[in-house]
């Protein structure tokens, strides 16, 4: 007899013994064990749950009780148990460890089913079809000893064989839950069932695995900002490996070349690349959020307005090409950065993707916030750069004359009068610039 065949004789009799939430113990009745591991999930609103090896679907049933606003997919190899599932949901029949679905889940949950699959192609399946910040939930037994069971078409592990199988499967084990558990109905089904004596129910939350142990060469993109700071400070077990590039612009204010020369002070591989921004607007223009067409680089040779550039071309330019040339050349793989899925500007690959340069990205705080920034460096007791009380993020060059909307005028007027007037008179004429053309835009959407 295949699992298959097994899976789908014992449907009928596993209903009878423990209805429809097929676990193979419970923390308290059915109902309680499933609002446990609800909660234990802590699935943000809207979440995609993709439920595998469903069993009936009484899981995702009960989910969905309690969480209307959860958009779940049953997944299955079983054709009969998926039959046996409710119907509002959506339905996959599908082996777990080649699903073929081409979409991201929030979370990928394993109900007493891990232990009857391939467990690391499954998990790795599991892995390719997480979103950014997703986890894995798995709620299994745990024995005291490594414990196959063929007869059963299971494969039960003690506490460092499950932990030892996540990480094949590219998890680490982020939290986990046990309390004692009620296996009578389990029991109830198997002529000897001595063997759970050594056994415990427990839940577990699995995030992606750090690739920092997977790569020789590892580079960290520093800006002096809080958050590429605080992901520096998160990673510290790992500064040895890492190798932490951070460019100077030439055009820095004294308070932030004093804060990346603190941190520098603290990390053993830190790498100063020296760019010239200055000569960089030079060559292209200054940087502006909006940008004339008669002033753009081509256009100001034929029109003889001032040459202007866009803020992203003049960062590229300043400051991420000098970098990502240099952690070519040294050879990296795998390339660490601060960002987070909450960030307005920001990259358009996730966390890891394979960037053009050839680096596999990780971003440890993707799932951040500001706030939560901001209150793990209070609770190390980091103090950042006093431009901090104005601007939303560090400035990496002093006179730049983008990034509108950031506080930057206030704290330059204040604390740099000298560089506030060369960048609040370039930005003057950009406007008196603008106004001209705004008001010839108007004109094109007057009232006809």
């Amino acid at each position: 007899m295949d699992a298959l065949t097994a899976v789908d004789a014992a449907s009928d009799a596993a209903q009878v013994a423990r209805g429809d939430v097929l676990q193979t113990a419970y923390f308290g009745s059915p109902d309680a064990h499933v609002e446990k591991l609800l909660s234990f999930s802590a699935l943000p609103p809207g979440a995609r749950l993709l439920d595998v090896g469903c069993g009936v679907g009484g899981v995702a049933e009960r989910f969905a009780k309690e969480r209307p606003d959860l958009d779940i997919t049953l997944l299955n190899f079983s054709q009969k148990q998926l039959d046996l599932c409710p119907p509002a949901f959506r339905k996959v029949l599908a082996s777990a460890e080649s699903t073929g679905l081409d979409e991201q889940f929030d979370a990928v949950l394993f109900t007493s089913a891990l232990c009857q699959m391939d467990a690391v192609p499954a998990l790795r399946e599991a892995l390719r079809l997480l979103a950014p910040g997703g986890h894995v939930i798995v709620a299994d037994m745990e024995f005291e000893t490594d414990t196959p069971m063929p007869g059963l078409f299971a494969h039960w592990r003690d506490e460092q064989g499950w932990v030892d199988t996540f990480r094949l499967g590219g998890f680490a084990v982020q939290e986990s839950y046990t309390e004692p558990h009620d296996d009578s109905h389990f029991r109830a089904m198997l002529p000897d069932a001595g063997w759970l004596d050594m056994a415990k129910m427990k839940f577990w939350k699995l995030r992606r695995r750090n690739p920092i142990d997977h790569h020789e060469r590892v580079a960290f993109q520093f800006s002096g900002g809080k958050d590429s700071t605080a992901a520096l400070l998160a990673l510290r077990d790992y500064w040895p490996k890492m190798v932490v590039y951070w460019t100077d612009t030439g055009d820095l204010l004294p308070e932030t070349y004093e804060f990346v020369a603190a941190v520098a002070s603290r990390v053993p591989n830190f790498v100063r690349i020296q760019s010239d921004s200055r000569a960089v607007r030079s060559e292209y223009g200054d940087p502006y959020d909006v940008v004339l067409g008669s002033s753009s680089w081509v256009a100001s040779g034929l029109t003889g307005a001032p040459r202007s550039n866009d803020q992203y071309s003049c960062c590229y330019l300043s400051i991420m090409q000098p970098m990502h040339q240099r952690m070519v050349a040294d050879g990296m793989t795998l390339l660490v950065k601060g960002q987070k899925q909450a960030d307005a500007n920001k990259g358009t690959l996730p966390d890891g993707a394979i960037s053009e340069d050839g680096f596999e990205l990780y971003f440890p705080l993707a799932t951040w916030t500001d706030d939560d920034v901001l209150g793990f460096l209070r609770a190390i007791g980091l103090e950042l750069p006093a431009y901090y009380e104005s601007m939303k993020s560090a400035p990496d060059c002093a006179s730049c004359t983008a990034w509108w909307g950031d506080g930057r005028g206030e704290y330059l007027a204040r604390k740099h009068p000298a560089v506030y007037a060369e960048v609040s008179k370039k930005l003057r004429a950009h406007r008196d610039s603008l106004l001209g053309r705004i008001a010839m835009l108007d004109a094109e959407l007057g009232d006809f």
